[in-house]
C-alpha cells in the first residue's frame, strides 16, 4: 500500500466529515452543492478501497486521524465553532449512502 493511496484517503475522509459536519451544523445552508460533495467523496473512497483493498484496514484510524483536519475545514468554512472535539459520526455512518446527520 502506498502513501499516496493512504493520504488520499485521509484527504478524502476529511472533506467528507467536514461536509457533514456542515450539513448537521448549517441545516439552514443545506443544499445540492454539500450533498453531491458527500456522494462525491464515497464514491472515490469506495473506488479507492476497492483498488486498495489493504486501504481497509486503515479506516478506522484514518476516521479519527482526519476528524481535527475535518473540524478545521467546517470551522473555516462556516465560521462556526460548534464541532465537537471528536468525531461523533461511526465509519459505518460515514459511508452510508443514506445517512445524513440531523
Amino acid at each position: 500500500m502506498g502513501k499516496s493511496q493512504q493520504r488520499e484517503l485521509y484527504n478524502r475522509l476529511a472533506v467528507l466529515v467536514a461536509h457533514l459536519l456542515k450539513w448537521q451544523y448549517q441545516p439552514e445552508r443545506r443544499g445540492s452543492s454539500w450533498q453531491k460533495t458527500i456522494k462525491i467523496q464515497r464514491i472515490d473512497i469506495k473506488k479507492l478501497l476497492k483498488d486498495n483493498p489493504s486501504l481497509k484496514s486503515q479506516l478506522n484510524e484514518s476516521l479519527l486521524e482526519c476528524y481535527e483536519k475535518a473540524k478545521l475545514i467546517a470551522e473555516t468554512e462556516t465560521q462556526l465553532e460548534v464541532f465537537p472535539d471528536q468525531c461523533t459520526y461511526s465509519l459505518v455512518e460515514v459511508l452510508d449512502d443514506r445517512f445524513y446527520p440531523d
